[in-house]
Protein backbone atom coordinates (compact mmCIF):
# COMPACT_ATOMS: atom_id res chain seq x y z
CA UNK A 1 0.00 0.00 0.00
CA UNK A 2 1.28 3.28 -0.82
CA UNK A 3 2.11 5.49 1.81
CA UNK A 4 -1.07 7.78 2.27
CA UNK A 5 -3.63 4.79 1.58
CA UNK A 6 -4.27 6.10 -2.01
CA UNK A 7 -4.18 3.83 -5.04
CA UNK A 8 -3.45 5.97 -7.86
CA UNK A 9 0.27 7.37 -8.53
CA UNK A 10 0.52 10.44 -11.19
CA UNK A 11 3.87 10.23 -12.86
CA UNK A 12 5.14 13.97 -14.49
CA UNK A 13 8.82 13.41 -16.08
CA UNK A 14 10.27 16.80 -16.16
CA UNK A 15 13.25 18.81 -17.76
CA UNK A 16 13.68 22.28 -16.93
CA UNK A 17 9.88 23.32 -17.10
CA UNK A 18 9.68 25.55 -13.97
CA UNK A 19 7.81 27.80 -15.80
CA UNK A 20 4.44 25.30 -15.68
CA UNK A 21 5.32 22.28 -13.19
CA UNK A 22 3.53 24.09 -9.85
CA UNK A 23 0.71 24.55 -12.41
CA UNK A 24 0.52 20.50 -13.79
CA UNK A 25 1.09 19.11 -10.05
CA UNK A 26 -1.68 21.81 -8.51
CA UNK A 27 -3.99 20.35 -11.39
CA UNK A 28 -3.32 16.65 -10.74
CA UNK A 29 -3.48 17.00 -6.62
CA UNK A 30 -7.22 18.37 -6.89
CA UNK A 31 -8.06 14.27 -7.75
CA UNK A 32 -7.41 11.99 -4.60
CA UNK A 33 -4.02 11.01 -6.26
CA UNK A 34 -0.25 10.89 -5.17
CA UNK A 35 1.61 12.71 -7.28
CA UNK A 36 5.70 12.12 -8.18
CA UNK A 37 7.78 14.31 -10.50
CA UNK A 38 10.70 13.32 -11.86
CA UNK A 39 13.02 15.83 -12.10
CA UNK A 40 15.21 14.71 -15.16
CA UNK A 41 18.48 16.49 -14.71
CA UNK A 42 16.75 19.93 -14.62
CA UNK A 43 18.85 23.02 -14.66
CA UNK A 44 15.98 25.29 -13.46
CA UNK A 45 14.10 25.03 -10.09
CA UNK A 46 11.71 22.73 -11.16
CA UNK A 47 12.33 20.25 -8.28
CA UNK A 48 11.68 23.38 -6.08
CA UNK A 49 8.74 24.31 -7.76
CA UNK A 50 7.26 20.88 -8.03
CA UNK A 51 7.78 20.17 -4.19
CA UNK A 52 6.87 23.76 -3.22
CA UNK A 53 3.61 22.54 -5.13
CA UNK A 54 3.10 19.41 -3.07
CA UNK A 55 4.59 16.86 -4.99
CA UNK A 56 7.31 14.31 -4.24
CA UNK A 57 10.09 14.85 -6.55
CA UNK A 58 12.44 12.39 -7.68
CA UNK A 59 15.98 13.80 -9.13
CA UNK A 60 17.85 11.83 -11.63
CA UNK A 61 21.67 13.84 -12.54
CA UNK A 62 22.58 14.01 -15.35
CA UNK A 63 19.40 13.97 -18.11
CA UNK A 64 18.69 10.90 -18.88
CA UNK A 65 15.98 10.96 -21.31
CA UNK A 66 12.03 10.70 -20.82
CA UNK A 67 12.26 7.12 -21.05
CA UNK A 68 14.70 6.15 -18.42
CA UNK A 69 12.52 9.75 -16.48
CA UNK A 70 9.40 7.17 -16.92
CA UNK A 71 10.89 3.78 -16.23
CA UNK A 72 12.37 5.14 -12.29
CA UNK A 73 8.62 6.56 -11.93
CA UNK A 74 7.16 2.90 -12.82
CA UNK A 75 9.44 1.56 -10.37
CA UNK A 76 8.30 3.98 -7.42
CA UNK A 77 4.83 2.90 -8.35
CA UNK A 78 5.63 -0.80 -8.60
CA UNK A 79 7.53 -0.69 -5.44
CA UNK A 80 4.87 1.04 -3.34
CA UNK A 81 2.07 -1.27 -4.85
CA UNK A 82 -0.27 1.60 -5.93
CA UNK A 83 -3.02 -0.06 -8.07
CA UNK A 84 -2.59 2.58 -10.77
CA UNK A 85 -0.62 4.99 -12.94
CA UNK A 86 -0.97 8.08 -14.45
CA UNK A 87 1.66 9.95 -16.60
CA UNK A 88 1.28 13.03 -18.15
CA UNK A 89 3.95 16.12 -19.54
CA UNK A 90 5.03 18.74 -17.35
CA UNK A 91 4.25 21.28 -20.08
CA UNK A 92 1.02 21.84 -19.26
CA UNK A 93 0.31 20.57 -23.07
CA UNK A 94 -2.18 17.86 -21.09
CA UNK A 95 -5.06 19.32 -18.69
CA UNK A 96 -4.92 17.81 -15.41
CA UNK A 97 -8.26 17.96 -15.10
CA UNK A 98 -8.87 15.01 -17.58
CA UNK A 99 -7.04 12.30 -15.21
CA UNK A 100 -10.30 10.75 -14.37
CA UNK A 101 -10.73 9.93 -18.06
CA UNK A 102 -7.75 7.34 -17.46
CA UNK A 103 -8.96 6.39 -14.17
CA UNK A 104 -12.08 5.10 -15.35
CA UNK A 105 -10.95 3.31 -18.36
CA UNK A 106 -8.77 0.77 -15.87
CA UNK A 107 -11.42 0.80 -13.69
CA UNK A 108 -13.39 -0.29 -16.38
CA UNK A 109 -11.18 -3.10 -17.54
CA UNK A 110 -8.47 -2.10 -19.25
CA UNK A 111 -4.97 -2.12 -18.64
CA UNK A 112 -3.15 0.29 -20.92
CA UNK A 113 -5.25 3.25 -21.32
CA UNK A 114 -3.71 6.05 -24.18
CA UNK A 115 -5.32 9.61 -24.53
CA UNK A 116 -6.13 10.45 -28.19
CA UNK A 117 -5.54 13.77 -29.99
CA UNK A 118 -7.43 15.35 -32.67
CA UNK A 119 -4.77 18.00 -33.35
CA UNK A 120 -1.06 18.09 -32.55
CA UNK A 121 0.92 21.65 -33.38
CA UNK A 122 2.71 21.75 -36.81
CA UNK A 123 1.68 20.91 -40.31
CA UNK A 124 5.14 18.66 -39.86
CA UNK A 125 4.60 17.27 -36.45
CA UNK A 126 0.46 16.05 -37.53
CA UNK A 127 2.01 14.68 -40.97
CA UNK A 128 4.75 12.89 -38.50
CA UNK A 129 2.17 11.51 -36.14
CA UNK A 130 0.30 10.33 -39.06
CA UNK A 131 2.87 8.39 -40.68
CA UNK A 132 3.75 6.61 -37.29
CA UNK A 133 0.13 5.85 -36.61
CA UNK A 134 -0.42 4.32 -40.08
CA UNK A 135 2.55 1.88 -39.41
CA UNK A 136 1.53 1.25 -36.03
CA UNK A 137 -1.96 0.41 -36.88
CA UNK A 138 -0.83 -2.27 -38.98
CA UNK A 139 -0.08 -3.88 -36.02
CA UNK A 140 -3.18 -3.32 -33.97
CA UNK A 141 -5.74 -1.17 -35.54
CA UNK A 142 -6.71 -0.32 -31.92
CA UNK A 143 -3.79 2.23 -31.68
CA UNK A 144 -4.97 5.47 -33.12
CA UNK A 145 -2.10 7.99 -31.25
CA UNK A 146 0.94 6.79 -30.85
CA UNK A 147 3.19 9.93 -29.37
CA UNK A 148 0.89 11.06 -26.46
CA UNK A 149 2.62 10.97 -23.18
CA UNK A 150 -1.22 11.15 -21.06
CA UNK A 151 -2.11 7.65 -20.38
CA UNK A 152 -3.03 5.19 -17.82
CA UNK A 153 -1.76 1.90 -16.96
CA UNK A 154 -2.65 -1.14 -14.35
CA UNK A 155 0.68 -0.92 -12.09
CA UNK A 156 0.88 -5.09 -12.42
CA UNK A 157 1.19 -5.09 -16.05
CA UNK A 158 3.86 -2.72 -15.77
CA UNK A 159 6.79 -4.88 -15.46
CA UNK A 160 5.54 -6.79 -18.95
CA UNK A 161 6.49 -3.18 -20.34
CA UNK A 162 10.05 -2.91 -20.62
CA UNK A 163 11.39 -1.54 -23.76
CA UNK A 164 14.77 -0.59 -23.09
CA UNK A 165 14.74 2.77 -24.92
CA UNK A 166 15.42 5.83 -23.18
CA UNK A 167 13.62 8.91 -24.63
CA UNK A 168 11.05 9.78 -26.75
CA UNK A 169 10.57 6.90 -28.14
CA UNK A 170 10.00 4.77 -25.17
CA UNK A 171 6.22 5.81 -24.85
CA UNK A 172 5.89 4.17 -28.51
CA UNK A 173 7.57 1.27 -28.13
CA UNK A 174 5.40 0.61 -25.14
CA UNK A 175 2.23 0.58 -27.04
CA UNK A 176 3.93 -2.40 -29.28
CA UNK A 177 4.71 -3.79 -26.24
CA UNK A 178 1.05 -3.73 -24.95
CA UNK A 179 -0.12 -5.38 -28.20
CA UNK A 180 2.62 -8.69 -28.23
CA UNK A 181 1.80 -9.37 -24.36
CA UNK A 182 -1.85 -9.18 -24.82
CA UNK A 183 -2.78 -6.53 -23.02
CA UNK A 184 -6.36 -4.82 -23.15
CA UNK A 185 -5.40 -1.53 -24.39
CA UNK A 186 -7.80 1.48 -25.29
CA UNK A 187 -7.72 4.89 -25.74
CA UNK A 188 -9.44 8.10 -24.57
CA UNK A 189 -9.88 11.61 -26.11
CA UNK A 190 -7.80 14.34 -24.28
CA UNK A 191 -7.62 18.01 -25.38
CA UNK A 192 -4.50 19.30 -26.21
CA UNK A 193 -2.88 22.50 -25.01
CA UNK A 194 0.00 23.51 -27.38
CA UNK A 195 2.97 24.31 -25.42
CA UNK A 196 5.37 26.94 -25.95
CA UNK A 197 8.14 24.76 -26.54
CA UNK A 198 9.02 21.29 -26.94
CA UNK A 199 11.72 18.92 -26.12
CA UNK A 200 11.08 16.85 -29.62
CA UNK A 201 13.73 17.43 -32.08
CA UNK A 202 13.62 16.29 -35.82
CA UNK A 203 16.69 13.85 -34.59
CA UNK A 204 14.15 12.33 -32.04
CA UNK A 205 11.31 11.57 -34.50
CA UNK A 206 13.57 9.66 -36.60
CA UNK A 207 15.13 7.83 -33.61
CA UNK A 208 11.43 7.05 -32.47
CA UNK A 209 11.05 5.85 -36.33
CA UNK A 210 14.11 3.35 -35.74
CA UNK A 211 12.63 2.59 -32.68
CA UNK A 212 9.44 0.78 -34.45
CA UNK A 213 11.42 -0.72 -37.13
CA UNK A 214 14.12 -2.13 -34.60
CA UNK A 215 11.38 -3.82 -32.48
CA UNK A 216 9.11 -5.17 -35.62
CA UNK A 217 12.64 -6.80 -37.07
CA UNK A 218 13.23 -8.36 -33.69
CA UNK A 219 9.88 -8.91 -32.59
CA UNK A 220 7.25 -9.52 -35.74
CA UNK A 221 6.43 -13.44 -34.49
CA UNK A 222 5.37 -12.16 -31.34
CA UNK A 223 2.19 -10.50 -32.61
CA UNK A 224 -1.17 -11.79 -33.44
CA UNK A 225 -0.87 -11.52 -36.89
CA UNK A 226 -1.28 -13.29 -40.22
CA UNK A 227 1.78 -14.69 -42.09
CA UNK A 228 1.65 -12.39 -44.95
CA UNK A 229 1.15 -9.13 -42.58
CA UNK A 230 4.21 -10.00 -40.69
CA UNK A 231 6.37 -10.78 -43.67
CA UNK A 232 5.01 -7.16 -44.95
CA UNK A 233 5.43 -5.79 -42.01
CA UNK A 234 9.54 -6.98 -41.19
CA UNK A 235 10.22 -5.99 -44.87
CA UNK A 236 9.10 -2.55 -44.62
CA UNK A 237 11.33 -2.07 -41.39
CA UNK A 238 14.05 -3.54 -42.61
CA UNK A 239 13.49 -0.29 -45.58
CA UNK A 240 12.60 2.18 -43.08
CA UNK A 241 16.11 1.31 -40.82
CA UNK A 242 17.64 1.95 -43.80
CA UNK A 243 16.32 5.10 -44.73
CA UNK A 244 16.55 6.15 -40.83
CA UNK A 245 19.81 6.10 -41.64
CA UNK A 246 20.16 8.02 -44.33
CA UNK A 247 18.28 11.13 -42.47
CA UNK A 248 20.58 10.45 -39.39
CA UNK A 249 23.43 11.55 -41.33
CA UNK A 250 21.66 14.45 -42.83
CA UNK A 251 20.47 15.90 -39.71
CA UNK A 252 23.78 15.36 -38.29
CA UNK A 253 25.56 17.37 -40.77
CA UNK A 254 22.90 20.20 -39.82
CA UNK A 255 23.94 19.95 -36.29
CA UNK A 256 20.29 18.35 -34.94
CA UNK A 257 20.50 16.91 -31.65
CA UNK A 258 18.21 14.60 -30.22
CA UNK A 259 16.50 15.79 -26.61
CA UNK A 260 14.63 12.65 -25.15
CA UNK A 261 11.72 14.13 -25.13
CA UNK A 262 11.47 15.67 -21.04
Amino acid sequence: MSRTGRDTLVIVPAHNEAGTIGDVVRGASAHPVDVLVVDDGSTDDTAARARAAGAEVLSLHPNRGKGEALRAGFGVASNRAYARVVTLDADMEHDPAEIPRFLAALDAGLDVVAGEREVYRSGGRRLSNRFATFWYRQVDPRITDTICGFRGFRTEVLARLAPPDRGFEFEQVLLLEAVAAGLRLGFVPVTVRTAAKTGVSPLDLVQANDAFDRWIVGNVGRLRLSRPRRLFLALAARAGLVVGRVLRLVLARRGGRGQGGT
